[in-house]
């Protein structure tokens, strides 16, 4: 299994431990060794910009809770409202470690490829966000969000460079 795992990790019929949810279809569990990574993934069309992305929810072999997928629903209705607010924050945290980059529109330049959902048993809305830049699919940025609030962004820049 762990052949699988690290070659085919997106691959749901490799995985022995799988559940439907009427939400979110298919999903498969990737066992970690750390009780905090393992997780049920799935990919979904995310409504708000009708494209694909994995889903990552923290939690047990038993499946995800409830208040995951209320978290879920509500990244889907704010979204639009979280890129308005967030994208001149993260735009000037990527100029100051690239100085010479031109990015015009985040929503257009930078594409939503997972939403990371830790097992918030305690109600708390934190989560993650992960980005791929459209003209490097090497480059990456994760914001994380708590309370609606951005906690910080972790970009991997290579090959930002306008050249």
């Amino acid at each position: 299994m762990t052949f699988q795992k690290i070659f085919f990790p997106n691959k749901p019929f490799l995985f022995k431990k799988k559940i439907t949810d009427p939400k979110f279809g298919l999903m498969w569990f990737n066992q970690k060794r750390g009780t905090h990574q393992s997780h049920y993934q799935c990919q979904i069309i995310f409504e708000p910009n009708k494209s694909v992305v994995d889903v990552f929810f923290y939690s047990e072999k038993d499946g995800i809770n409830k208040n995951q997928k209320v978290l879920f629903q509500e990244i889907e209705e704010k979204y639009v409202d979280i890129i308005e607010k967030f994208s001149p924050k993260i735009i000037d945290i990527i100029k100051k470690q690239e100085n010479n980059i031109d990015i015009l529109d985040f929503k257009n330049e930078f594409k939503l490829n997972a939403i990371f959902i830790p097992n918030n048993s305690n109600g708390i809305s934190k989560f993650r966000l992960r980005y791929e830049y459209n003209k490097n699919p090497l480059t990456s940025i994760i914001m994380e969000i708590e309370n609606w609030k951005l906690m910080f962004v972790q970009t991997s820049l290579q090959g930002m460079r306008n050249e």
